[in-house]
């Protein structure tokens, strides 16, 4: 189950529920580019950041829990990388009302072998 974790996203949209929206978009797009992967099996969050001023023109998020599987090949997760870029892009552009932004998402795979366990 991948877990998405995105950081920079401005305090002033805690409760909002443009943030619900998001949310939903990036487990979508994730869904629609891992083979056998079901938007519910894709966690989302958004981190509080300490730092009050955060704007929102730097945004980095995080896919981890992404199984190494052979049908999950480098060129997905560069897809999924990119899908999540373009969504949250999109996000910046409809909600923050800019155009010009820093983001970036980092694919980590993960072996479960290393150490899994769910309920």
């Amino acid at each position: 189950m991948p877990i998405v974790k995105v950081y920079g996203i401005p305090n002033t949209f805690q409760g909002d529920p443009s943030l619900k929206e998001l949310k939903a978009s990036i487990a979508a797009a994730i869904a629609r580019r891992v083979p056998q992967l079901k938007v519910s099996q894709v966690s989302v969050f958004f981190p509080t950041d300490l730092d009050c001023s955060v704007d929102g023109s730097e945004l980095c998020a995080f896919v981890d829990g992404l199984f190494n599987r052979p049908e999950r090949t480098p060129t997905v997760r560069k897809d999924v990388a990119a899908a999540v870029c373009a969504t949250l892009y999109g996000f910046v552009v409809d909600k923050l009302k800019r155009k010009q932004k820093f983001v970036e998402c980092l694919v980590r795979p993960f072996n479960a072998e290393d150490g899994f366990a769910e309920l």
